[in-house]
């Protein structure tokens, strides 16, 4: 006999419910309440009910959780807030909160531990570069080489929004050699035209350390497509933080779909491009895919334009070993430049700023007769100064 029925049955015998629930140990309200459950459903109103809400705001619906795991099935690199912003996209209204979501997926078992990462403060008070809007600004780098399965290194190229996040290129490419990269140069161009400013690291085929101003012949390209170079400082890739994490994210990926040749490689990172551009939501896009911030870039022309140069300038024609006439002798600038236009801008006793178009990339020190990538100490003794020109980062020009 359970512990409510003794006490019905004392309670049938003439014991007063009071006497019957100090006998038993419960409490009087609990006691009446078996009473009168049992002179209104018989024995049946003994059994314990389930404690568990009819209505439930924070139990989720069997339907929302199984379409919630299947996304992470399919969509295995987006965590919690990516899935619950094509949930509620799918469904047109809100269905499940991110917190929810990631108890589901771990109770699931879908919830891969990250390692923390120690986060650079980043330089105080520097910007290196301003992207002004959308359709102003591109960002460009090779993501780190890696073996395919056949044994064969591959570079990923990668050209990048960082207004939209938007990826226009991830090109698995042999080498970092020049013409590999301008050739996918020139086709996203021609597909989304050309940005205000391309900004790079200052590695390979971006940035020459022995060159005048750092100038490469596809840098030289860019000035001449009326595109500025900006080059992050040496060291400190977190200043092109928006693409190092979209190449985090790419390595996920490449680290499960390793391929067997130049070309399948390519059609893995086709999928990629196309999943993380109009599927993927973003937190800085209020969870939307990069396609849909994406805005059009001015219109490329495969004909270079013509540099012009201020009339305060001095303008030299650079010969095809890099040198100019100056002074009653040659002066050797750079090779990159052969063939083309350079301004000379006097600015103090025996200093001259050496221009390519509107960008600066050096120095003309007529005490020397040499062309430097930093202004003379005796003009300006502060080293890597708003002076400094693209290239200023690397060793000066010896």
């Amino acid at each position: 006999m359970s512990a409510k029925e003794a006490l019905i049955w004392d309670v049938n015998r003439g014991m007063s419910v009071s006497a019957a629930a100090e006998i038993h140990e419960v409490a009087r309200s609990c006691a009446y309440k078996w009473v009168r459950r049992y002179e209104e459903q018989g024995a049946a109103g003994l059994v314990e009910l389930s404690r568990v809400p009819e209505y439930s705001p924070n139990r989720t619906e069997q339907a929302i959780e199984d379409e919630l795991v299947q996304l992470k099935g399919k969509y295995p690199h987006f965590g919690p807030a990516k899935l619950v912003a094509m949930l509620n996209e799918s469904h047109g209204e809100h269905v499940l909160a991110v917190s929810t979501a990631g108890n589901l997926l771990s109770r699931h078992g879908l919830v891969r531990k990250r390692r923390s990462r120690q986060r650079s403060p980043g330089p105080i008070g520097h910007a290196p570069f301003q992207v002004a809007g959308a359709g102003d600004t591109m960002t460009t780098d090779y993501k780190g080489q890696f073996r395919m399965t056949n044994g064969v290194l591959c570079y990923p190229l990668t050209i990048a929004d960082p207004f939209s996040r938007y990826v226009f290129a991830i090109e698995a490419l042999p080498s970092t050699v020049m013409i590999g990269a301008k050739a996918v140069f020139e086709r996203v161009f021609r597909e989304y035209g050309i940005p205000r400013q391309m900004v790079s690291d200052n590695g390979s085929p971006f940035c020459c350390t022995h060159s005048l101003g750092g100038l490469t012949q596809l840098s030289r390209w860019w000035i001449e497509l009326g595109i500025i170079p900006i080059r992050i400082e040496p060291g400190h890739p977190e200043q092109n933080g928006i693409h190092e994490r979209m190449h985090r994210t790419l390595k996920d990926w490449v680290g499960q779909n390793p391929q067997s040749s130049q070309r399948a490689q390519q059609r893995c990172f086709n999928v990629f491009r196309q999943e993380f551009n109009y599927v993927r939501p973003h937190q800085s896009l209020g969870q939307k895919p990069p396609a849909s911030a994406l805005m059009s870039y001015r219109p490329f022309s495969s004909r270079p334009r013509k540099l012009e140069y201020d009339t305060t300038m001095d303008i030299r024609s650079v010969r095809s070993n890099g040198e100019i006439k100056w002074q009653g002798g040659q002066l050797f600038m750079s090779e990159v430049l052969a063939g083309a236009n350079i301004g000379l801008l006097e600015i103090g006793e025996a200093v001259w700023s050496i221009y390519f178009g509107p960008v600066l990339i050096g120095y003309l020190d007529g005490l020397t007769n040499r062309a430097v990538n930093r202004m003379p100490a005796r003009l300006d003794p502060t080293p890597g100064s708003s002076t400094d020109p693209i290239g200023a980062s690397n060793a000066d020009q010896q």
